[in-house]
């Protein structure tokens, strides 16, 4: 029996149109090395693969023997890549999956990683031959992204900073189906949470030039601008997601690539 707070997951996970965000969890390998995705009835499969020419694809299988192989478009280099492991079904038809690229790097004294979205939508009504159709990028965004910054260089340093010798950058993305909002293709709710420790920090001050931390900047702060909701809705004449007010930035957490 689903707990309350069970039911209403699932609730947010869906309009009374019946557009929904299903798991496309890990169904085992289909070879070494290859994990396949599938939605709860399996009605949806997928596994990425390398093809004959070194592009990404997508091996899409719909359950009823049909199957497509959905190029991927983009810079798609020696990152680490996956299947993003959730399914949007629309009301009309179609559905939006997603591949996840993951990235790293290092710096004097820190580093970075961060994950980046690519949302497709496929359409079942078209022929599975017809692959840029099938596979056009939908939404991009930033999904995940944090990032420590050496700040102490001798005891001197330590003490100003109370031994939190790191700036910390972290940022994370959640997706929903608005369920207030109804469309043929599904709203989707974007929220992100973002922060820096100790206290405000900033990638574009040097932390070397701030006064000494004091016990109550200790904390992660919460960056109010960073930190927002927006409702994506489905232009269909430009074929892709468009936000309802503009975006920040936020380089702060994203701009390490």
């Amino acid at each position: 029996m689903l707990t309350l707070a069970a039911v209403l997951a699932l609730a947010l996970q869906a309009d009374p149109a019946g557009n929904r965000i299903e798991p496309f969890a890990d169904a085992g390998p289909v070879a070494t090395g290859i994990a396949r995705h599938c939605n709860p009835d399996r009605r949806w499969c997928a596994h990425l693969l390398r093809s004959d020419h070194g592009n990404w694809v997508v091996r899409l299988d719909d359950g009823q023997g049909t199957g497509r192989h959905i190029i991927l478009t983009g810079e798609w280099d020696e990152a680490e890549y996956r299947i993003w492991p959730h399914l949007v079904r629309s009301a009309e038809g179609s559905i939006l999956f997603g591949v996840q690229r993951a990235a790293s790097g290092g710096f004097s004294g820190g580093g970075w990683q961060a994950s980046h979205l690519l949302l497709y939508r496929v359409r079942p009504d078209l022929p599975p031959d017809r692959q840029v159709e099938d596979g056009s990028v939908v939404l991009e965004l930033p999904l995940s992204a944090s990032a420590s910054i050496r700040a102490c260089f001798d005891d001197r340093d330590r003490r100003r900073r109370r031994d939190a010798c790191s700036d910390e950058y972290s940022y994370e993305a959640t997706i929903a189906v608005d369920p207030a909002r109804v469309g043929a293709m599904p709203v989707l709710r974007i929220s992100t949470a973002a922060s820096t420790y100790p206290g405000r920090r900033s990638r574009t001050e040097d932390s070397s030039q701030s006064p000494p931390l004091r016990r109550q900047d200790l904390v992660h702060w919460p960056d109010p601008v960073c930190s927002y909701v927006r409702t994506y809705r489905f232009d269909v004449a430009a074929g892709h997601y468009e936000p309802d007010r503009p975006v920040p930035s936020c380089g702060d957490y994203l701009d390490f690539e």
